[in-house]
């Protein structure tokens, strides 16, 4: 078979090489993750100490809170469906969703439906983001994803579906 010990040995050295390369890699991840919720916490710490303060100097229906990104606290209602749900592969077994804001939204609920596995739609993920990675899926299955949008008057009627197929 033509395999001396030096070949096997420069394999085995490779193979080791490529695992500590993995494991650091790895540790990195955990490191920044640690480090982005970290900031994630600061952030909606700091958020939340803003609207504090804007809840003592602007008026509730004062148009300065959108330049705040934020809604008016008198603009209590349902938050509008949200629009142009694109749902695409993101590798085995997941599919990653994407939409548009809607507005007076707070969160989005996230909804799957897997043919010929779940007879209605099943609530997957509620999210504050604009994404969702639905996973859990086996490759091949056919799945039709919507989402609505959420604020404390209730939930918005669910987005068009999207059918798409696992990768």
């Amino acid at each position: 078979m033509s395999v001396t010990s030096g070949a096997t040995a420069n394999q085995h050295t490779a193979l080791q090489n490529a695992h500590n390369t993995v494991n650091a890699c790895r540790a990195d991840t955990d490191v920044k993750r640690g480090l982005r919720n970290t900031a994630v916490r600061n952030l909606r710490k700091r958020m939340k100490g803003l609207i504090l303060e804007l809840k003592d100097v602007l008026p509730a229906d004062d148009a300065r809170w959108r330049l705040f990104g934020l809604n008016m606290p008198v603009a209590v209602g349902i938050p509008a469906v949200p629009e142009n749900l694109v749902v695409a592969g993101g590798g085995s077994g997941h599919l990653l969703g994407r939409w548009g804001s809607a507005a007076l939204a707070d969160r989005y609920n996230v909804y799957r439906q897997i043919i010929g596995v779940d007879a209605d739609y099943v609530l997957v993920r509620t999210v504050t983001e604009l994404e969702a990675n639905l996973n859990t899926m086996t490759s091949g299955q056919v799945v039709r994803v919507r989402v609505s949008s959420v604020n404390e008057a209730g939930e918005s009627l669910p987005s068009d579906l999207v059918e798409q197929t696992a990768p």
